[in-house]
């Protein structure tokens, strides 16, 4: 399981919800269309767009939080994202995400209750994330490799995209469990396999209604438009959804 409760004060825990929801929804777009950090990210347009209509339409109703905590939050977890330090990398953009992605399963179904179906926005990032860490590799150093890299550890494991190799710096278990999975499975099948392992999420995520079919909905997006295309639907969806 990879994620637990924390004792937290209401305000902080509120930005450790918004932050999670938020990494959740746009770091893997982001990785898969070669950022490398979360203020790359929100420097790119279309991302940033598509993060202000998740944040504006789906974490902040569904988080059911006063409208001034949530703004004030909001406003804080951003500058947080863009700012500080240059922004996370996507280790710990990928880490954070999954280690709160109980919190924003919550809110997925809060809004769910609110409104009779999933948010689009944070379903799409929640499946983004499936496709980046399905298929991910072990990759095995030869030893001028590790002389080069002063590498100790031996193996370690790799995501895959267009602009290389990236190692990742995450749960292992985890790692192991997506190594299992390829992001060339139909969507279907993907949604069924990744969604129903309950090592990698210490349940069966299938049982949550509507959201094995709406995660392979947006991984058959994510094969057919590409991800920058169906980042820009799904934001439009989230927007258009809340009938603003």
């Amino acid at each position: 399981m990879i994620y637990e409760e924390r004792d937290r004060t209401d305000m902080g825990k509120l930005a450790e919800i918004f932050r999670g929801a938020l990494l959740l929804a746009f770091a893997a777009p982001g990785f898969l269309m070669g950022k490398n950090t979360t203020r790359e990210c929100m420097k790119d347009d279309d991302i940033r767009l598509f993060l202000g209509n998740i944040l504006l339409y789906e974490i902040m109703p569904a988080s059911h939080a006063e409208k001034s905590a949530a703004e004030t939050t909001a406003g804080g977890v951003c500058g947080a994202l863009e700012n500080a330090g240059g922004g996370l990398d996507m280790n710990a953009s990928f880490s954070m995400a999954l280690s709160s992605v109980g919190d924003t399963l919550e809110m997925m179904s809060r809004y769910h209750e609110d409104n009779g179906f999933l948010p689009w926005g944070l379903t799409f990032g929640f499946a983004s994330l499936i496709m980046t860490l399905s298929g991910v590799r072990r990759h095995r150093p030869s030893g001028e490799e590790k002389d080069r890299e002063g590498e100790k550890d031996g193996d370690y494991y790799e995501l895959i995209r267009e602009e290389g190799p990236f190692r990742a710096d995450l749960n292992e278990d985890m790692m192991h469990a997506f190594s299992r999975l390829s992001c060339d499975m139909s969507g279907e099948s993907l949604a069924y396999a990744a969604l129903a392992d309950v090592e990698i999420w210490g349940r069966d995520l299938r049982e949550i209604p509507g959201l094995e079919e709406t995660v392979a909905e947006h991984l058959r997006d994510l094969q057919m438009l590409g991800v920058r295309e169906a980042m820009i639907l799904n934001g439009k969806r989230a927007r258009e959804a809340s009938g603003l």
